[in-house]
Protein backbone atom coordinates (compact mmCIF):
# COMPACT_ATOMS: atom_id res chain seq x y z
CA UNK A 1 0.00 0.00 0.00
CA UNK A 2 1.49 3.37 -1.03
CA UNK A 3 1.08 5.64 1.97
CA UNK A 4 -1.44 8.68 1.86
CA UNK A 5 -3.19 11.19 3.59
CA UNK A 6 -5.79 9.41 6.79
CA UNK A 7 -6.37 13.10 8.28
CA UNK A 8 -5.63 16.37 9.51
CA UNK A 9 -5.14 17.19 13.38
CA UNK A 10 -6.31 20.47 14.45
CA UNK A 11 -5.66 20.87 18.12
CA UNK A 12 -7.89 22.94 20.93
CA UNK A 13 -8.31 23.23 24.29
CA UNK A 14 -11.76 22.50 24.75
CA UNK A 15 -13.35 20.50 22.85
CA UNK A 16 -17.01 21.64 23.73
CA UNK A 17 -15.66 25.49 22.55
CA UNK A 18 -13.73 24.25 19.86
CA UNK A 19 -16.14 21.90 17.74
CA UNK A 20 -18.93 24.93 18.18
CA UNK A 21 -16.03 27.59 17.01
CA UNK A 22 -14.93 25.01 14.00
CA UNK A 23 -18.86 24.00 13.23
CA UNK A 24 -19.32 27.62 12.95
CA UNK A 25 -16.35 28.44 10.94
CA UNK A 26 -16.76 25.18 8.37
CA UNK A 27 -20.64 25.31 8.08
CA UNK A 28 -20.57 21.69 8.65
CA UNK A 29 -21.64 19.68 12.09
CA UNK A 30 -18.90 16.43 12.79
CA UNK A 31 -20.05 13.35 12.16
CA UNK A 32 -18.03 11.30 15.04
CA UNK A 33 -16.36 11.50 18.51
CA UNK A 34 -14.61 9.24 21.13
CA UNK A 35 -12.68 8.97 23.80
CA UNK A 36 -9.22 8.11 23.55
CA UNK A 37 -8.68 6.09 26.71
CA UNK A 38 -5.64 6.21 28.77
CA UNK A 39 -4.34 8.63 26.39
CA UNK A 40 -5.91 12.01 27.66
CA UNK A 41 -7.84 13.00 25.17
CA UNK A 42 -11.37 13.14 22.81
CA UNK A 43 -12.06 14.38 19.74
CA UNK A 44 -14.82 15.30 17.09
CA UNK A 45 -14.44 14.46 13.26
CA UNK A 46 -15.51 15.47 9.99
CA UNK A 47 -15.00 13.85 6.61
CA UNK A 48 -12.87 14.86 3.58
CA UNK A 49 -14.19 12.17 0.92
CA UNK A 50 -11.35 9.60 1.58
CA UNK A 51 -9.54 11.39 4.67
CA UNK A 52 -10.91 13.13 7.56
CA UNK A 53 -10.36 16.17 9.81
CA UNK A 54 -9.69 15.26 13.17
CA UNK A 55 -10.28 17.97 16.28
CA UNK A 56 -8.71 16.63 19.19
CA UNK A 57 -7.97 18.42 23.01
CA UNK A 58 -7.65 16.99 26.37
CA UNK A 59 -10.28 15.13 28.51
CA UNK A 60 -10.49 16.66 31.13
CA UNK A 61 -12.44 13.27 32.44
CA UNK A 62 -9.07 11.61 32.01
CA UNK A 63 -6.21 12.01 34.51
CA UNK A 64 -3.18 12.97 31.92
CA UNK A 65 -0.72 10.58 31.29
CA UNK A 66 2.79 11.25 32.66
CA UNK A 67 4.47 10.98 29.63
CA UNK A 68 2.50 13.48 28.12
CA UNK A 69 -0.67 14.33 26.13
CA UNK A 70 -0.03 13.59 22.00
CA UNK A 71 0.63 16.00 19.65
CA UNK A 72 1.94 18.07 22.79
CA UNK A 73 -1.05 19.13 23.81
CA UNK A 74 0.62 18.79 27.36
CA UNK A 75 2.72 21.26 26.76
CA UNK A 76 2.71 25.28 27.48
CA UNK A 77 4.14 26.09 23.69
CA UNK A 78 1.44 24.45 22.41
CA UNK A 79 -1.68 25.60 24.69
CA UNK A 80 -0.29 29.07 24.10
CA UNK A 81 -0.47 28.31 20.36
CA UNK A 82 -4.21 26.80 21.18
CA UNK A 83 -5.00 29.84 23.44
CA UNK A 84 -6.93 31.96 20.56
CA UNK A 85 -8.98 28.89 19.00
CA UNK A 86 -8.10 25.64 16.94
CA UNK A 87 -5.34 25.07 14.73
CA UNK A 88 -3.74 22.89 12.25
CA UNK A 89 -1.23 21.05 14.50
CA UNK A 90 -0.28 18.11 11.73
CA UNK A 91 -1.56 14.93 9.82
CA UNK A 92 -1.24 11.56 9.77
CA UNK A 93 -0.87 9.27 6.62
CA UNK A 94 -2.20 5.75 6.73
CA UNK A 95 0.40 2.56 5.63
CA UNK A 96 1.02 -0.84 5.76
CA UNK A 97 3.82 -2.62 7.54
CA UNK A 98 3.81 0.77 9.65
CA UNK A 99 7.21 -0.73 11.96
CA UNK A 100 9.14 -1.07 8.85
CA UNK A 101 8.19 2.29 7.38
CA UNK A 102 8.59 4.50 10.52
CA UNK A 103 12.25 3.20 10.13
CA UNK A 104 12.69 4.55 7.04
CA UNK A 105 12.58 8.14 8.08
CA UNK A 106 15.80 9.87 9.11
CA UNK A 107 13.68 11.96 11.68
CA UNK A 108 12.66 9.81 14.57
CA UNK A 109 8.68 8.82 14.68
CA UNK A 110 8.59 7.16 17.77
CA UNK A 111 7.35 3.26 18.00
CA UNK A 112 4.04 2.41 17.12
CA UNK A 113 1.58 2.25 19.58
CA UNK A 114 -1.44 0.45 20.00
CA UNK A 115 -4.86 3.33 20.43
CA UNK A 116 -8.71 2.45 20.77
CA UNK A 117 -11.59 4.54 20.55
CA UNK A 118 -14.67 2.91 20.78
CA UNK A 119 -14.99 -0.64 18.61
CA UNK A 120 -11.99 0.92 16.34
CA UNK A 121 -8.44 -0.06 17.38
CA UNK A 122 -5.20 0.82 15.10
CA UNK A 123 -1.57 1.71 15.78
CA UNK A 124 -0.02 5.70 15.55
CA UNK A 125 3.63 6.06 15.44
CA UNK A 126 3.60 8.44 18.83
CA UNK A 127 7.09 10.50 19.19
CA UNK A 128 8.96 10.03 22.65
CA UNK A 129 8.20 13.36 23.60
CA UNK A 130 4.87 13.16 21.70
CA UNK A 131 5.48 16.52 19.75
CA UNK A 132 4.94 16.02 16.23
CA UNK A 133 8.63 16.15 14.01
CA UNK A 134 9.36 19.47 12.44
CA UNK A 135 6.65 21.49 13.41
CA UNK A 136 4.08 19.02 12.37
CA UNK A 137 5.34 19.14 8.51
CA UNK A 138 6.04 15.37 9.36
CA UNK A 139 3.36 13.61 10.13
CA UNK A 140 2.54 10.30 12.11
CA UNK A 141 1.96 7.39 10.77
CA UNK A 142 -1.25 5.19 10.90
CA UNK A 143 -2.26 1.71 10.55
CA UNK A 144 -6.05 0.61 10.40
CA UNK A 145 -6.87 -2.87 10.33
CA UNK A 146 -7.97 -4.55 7.04
CA UNK A 147 -7.09 -1.92 3.88
CA UNK A 148 -8.94 1.54 4.57
CA UNK A 149 -9.76 3.86 7.01
CA UNK A 150 -12.97 3.29 8.99
CA UNK A 151 -13.70 6.51 9.92
CA UNK A 152 -13.07 8.29 6.51
CA UNK A 153 -15.37 5.67 4.81
CA UNK A 154 -17.85 6.08 7.52
CA UNK A 155 -17.82 9.91 6.54
CA UNK A 156 -16.90 9.60 2.96
CA UNK A 157 -20.62 11.64 1.60
CA UNK A 158 -19.78 14.41 3.84
CA UNK A 159 -20.35 18.33 2.59
CA UNK A 160 -16.53 18.94 2.60
CA UNK A 161 -13.16 17.92 0.52
CA UNK A 162 -9.84 18.80 0.94
CA UNK A 163 -9.07 21.45 -2.17
CA UNK A 164 -5.30 21.95 -1.01
CA UNK A 165 -2.28 21.15 1.81
CA UNK A 166 1.19 22.39 1.68
CA UNK A 167 3.53 22.80 4.02
CA UNK A 168 6.26 25.07 4.43
CA UNK A 169 10.20 24.84 3.27
CA UNK A 170 12.24 22.88 5.56
CA UNK A 171 15.01 20.52 4.52
CA UNK A 172 14.53 18.25 7.68
CA UNK A 173 11.21 17.99 6.67
CA UNK A 174 11.47 17.49 3.34
CA UNK A 175 14.31 14.32 3.18
CA UNK A 176 11.94 12.83 5.66
CA UNK A 177 8.58 12.87 3.41
CA UNK A 178 11.10 11.88 0.95
CA UNK A 179 12.22 8.77 2.38
CA UNK A 180 8.34 7.99 3.62
CA UNK A 181 6.54 8.45 0.11
CA UNK A 182 4.70 11.51 1.39
CA UNK A 183 6.53 14.28 -0.65
CA UNK A 184 3.44 14.88 -3.06
CA UNK A 185 0.79 14.82 -0.20
CA UNK A 186 2.30 17.93 0.82
CA UNK A 187 4.31 19.68 -1.15
CA UNK A 188 5.90 22.63 -0.64
CA UNK A 189 4.13 25.92 -1.05
CA UNK A 190 2.74 29.07 0.10
CA UNK A 191 1.58 28.58 3.53
CA UNK A 192 1.37 31.90 4.83
CA UNK A 193 4.07 31.65 7.54
CA UNK A 194 2.82 28.44 9.58
CA UNK A 195 4.36 24.95 9.10
CA UNK A 196 1.58 23.49 7.18
CA UNK A 197 -1.79 25.34 5.25
CA UNK A 198 -5.31 23.72 4.33
CA UNK A 199 -7.41 24.92 2.12
CA UNK A 200 -11.24 22.98 2.52
CA UNK A 201 -14.14 22.86 0.07
CA UNK A 202 -16.86 23.46 2.90
CA UNK A 203 -20.66 24.55 2.49
CA UNK A 204 -19.55 28.53 3.50
CA UNK A 205 -16.80 28.06 0.89
CA UNK A 206 -13.47 27.71 0.99
CA UNK A 207 -11.69 27.89 4.08
CA UNK A 208 -8.03 28.20 5.17
CA UNK A 209 -7.20 26.32 8.37
CA UNK A 210 -3.29 27.17 9.38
Amino acid sequence: MTPELDHLVIGCLDLAAGGAALTALLGAAPQGAGVHQGHGTHNLLWGLGPAYLELIAPDPAQTAPVVGLPFGLHLATTRAHLANGPRLLTWVARCRGIAALAGLSPVPLGPPSAMARGDLAWRLTIPADRVPPCGGIVPGLIEWPGSGSPPAEAMANGPMRLRSFHRRTNPQASAALEALGLSAIAPEGDTGGPPLCATLNTPNGPITLN
